[in-house]
């Protein structure tokens, strides 16, 4: 009986994902969150089930068995009265052709227990950009902010009041519907639209995102809220009008149609401790540059080498003095460009990976009559050693 029940336990495991040495893949981090505010992340996709097998996995593994029960899907939600779902019953969660389709039949308490979960494993990752960090689910008006990118006025996250685009597309996963005029009542009433009808999810990367990069804020599946039994944006069961940003879903337990997003929330970011330098005024880059492979300078026949000299009249036209024996330049240089373009320093910064990361916003006006080569060019002093990371800012 022992060597049944062992060997049952071991195809049920099976089932579930390889556990990965990284659950928070910080090299990822930028695909798959986006900024949202200063201090809140989210994540560009519904939790999927191959994700969050990975986090039952993980719970088995280290033997949170209490845990483990409580974060079970209920599987038997796909059951329905009006549609014939009981082979997703077996192969939703479990079957890998629906891997990065959004995990479903998840109670409130779960969803909160897996925040909690990748909250412990970043702060426990030592490559991690932040040094503490809490994932969870966003509150109303969080979520209302990363639907509409704060702009009250769109009714839809992707920004008209039609479900459509001009080619005729579809914009997110949600019932269709007609409207007909009953014969009796002689009013008009809503039917489904069989030859369209979505009755399942889809992939957590399907339709276009929103201007954040968020996909299916609105329809596939409503995401549950930090307010337990609220749920916002609708799913694939309901008609375009309920999957609104301003639409909300009340729930009691686990349903087929309600899954969740996570976001992550900045608590401590010590390690982004700003680095004193000085902008270089009065250069231009050569014509003989064609493509500059380091960004950091450190000795003055390479500098030279890539900038000359831009004196002008007056008191602020001589070029910014450079010790290059006590600091070294860091240099973001663009192709050649006929529209007016600026650079501008956003920031200036040891990582937690002691890199020097500068992060710069390129700036592109209207077209010129002449072409130039925008550049950005700062002298740091050299005890703030690391390797130089480049940041392009939006």
């Amino acid at each position: 009986m022992k060597k049944i029940f062992f060997l049952f336990l071991v195809i049920f495991l099976s089932s579930f994902s390889k556990i990965k040495d990284e659950f928070f893949d910080i090299k990822d981090f930028k695909k798959e969150y986006a900024k949202i505010k200063e201090d809140l992340y989210v994540s560009k996709y519904e939790v999927s089930n191959l994700q969050y097998r990975d986090f039952l996995s993980d719970l088995m593994n280290s033997n949170q068995k209490t845990i483990y029960q409580i974060c079970l899907p209920d599987t038997l939600c796909w059951r329905s009265p009006s549609n014939y779902n009981e082979p997703f019953t077996q192969y939703y969660f479990r079957h890998k052709s629906y891997d990065n389709y959004p995990v479903v039949g998840i109670s409130y308490e779960a969803a909160n227990h897996y925040c909690n979960w990748l909250t412990q494993k970043y702060n426990q990752e030592p490559k991690r950009k932040f040094q503490k960090v809490s994932f969870k689910l966003l509150t109303k008006e969080e979520w209302i902010f990363a639907a509409s990118d704060s702009d009250p006025s769109k009714v839809y996250t992707w920004g008209t009041g039609f479900m459509q685009n001009n080619r005729k597309q579809y914009l997110c996963n949600f019932k269709h519907t007609s409207f007909v005029i009953d014969s009796s009542s002689k009013k008009y009433k809503e039917i489904d639209n069989l030859e369209n009808k979505s009755f399942i999810t889809v992939p957590v990367k399907s339709y276009y995102p929103n201007s954040f990069g968020l996909y299916n804020m609105c329809g596939n599946v409503a995401e549950m809220t930090s307010e337990n039994g609220i749920a916002k944006g609708g799913s694939y069961l309901e008609p375009a009008y309920n999957v609104r940003i301003a639409s909300e879903k009340n729930y009691t337990k686990p349903q087929a149609d309600i899954g969740f997003r996570v976001a992550m929330e900045i608590i401590e970011n010590k390690y982004n401790s700003n680095i004193n330098f000085t902008v270089l005024k009065n250069y231009f880059v050569k014509n003989t540059v064609t493509n500059l492979v380091n960004p950091k300078i450190e000795n003055a026949e390479k500098f030279n080498e890539i900038f000359g000299m831009a004196t002008t009249m007056g008191e602020n036209g001589k070029p910014t003095q450079v010790d290059i024996s006590k600091q070294y330049i860091i240099a973001v240089v663009l192709p050649v460009t006929e529209f007016a373009t600026s650079l501008q320093i956003i920031s200036l910064q040891k990582n937690a990976q002691n890199q020097i990361e500068l992060t710069y916003k390129s700036v592109v006006g209207k077209k010129q009559s002449f072409s130039i080569r925008p550049f950005i060019a700062i002298a740091v002093d050299k005890s703030e050693n690391g390797i130089i990371k480049l940041e392009a800012s939006k």
